[in-house]
């Protein structure tokens, strides 16, 4: 498991501690896309949705080394 966080600019990145609001998800390809596209970890972190879901699902797989041509 990871943590997600969104930085002061509203970027969200990983986490490095846990003070402020974040989110715990697990670094695999079908989690991340099912987490960006159902909103669900825009939601936990309380965020605006990110206008490109799958530009944010591929910068988190590239910084977790997985790969994110998974289809959901």
């Amino acid at each position: 498991m990871i943590r997600l966080r969104t930085s002061p600019t509203g970027v969200i990145v990983p986490a490095s501690g846990h003070l402020g609001r974040g989110a715990w998800i697990c670094p695999g390809a079908l989690c991340l896309k099912r987490a960006v596209t159902s909103g669900s970890l825009a939601r936990a972190l309380r965020c605006a949705p990110e206008q490109d879901p799958e530009a944010l699902v591929g910068r988190l797989a590239s910084l977790f080394g997985v790969d994110s041509g998974v289809d959901v």
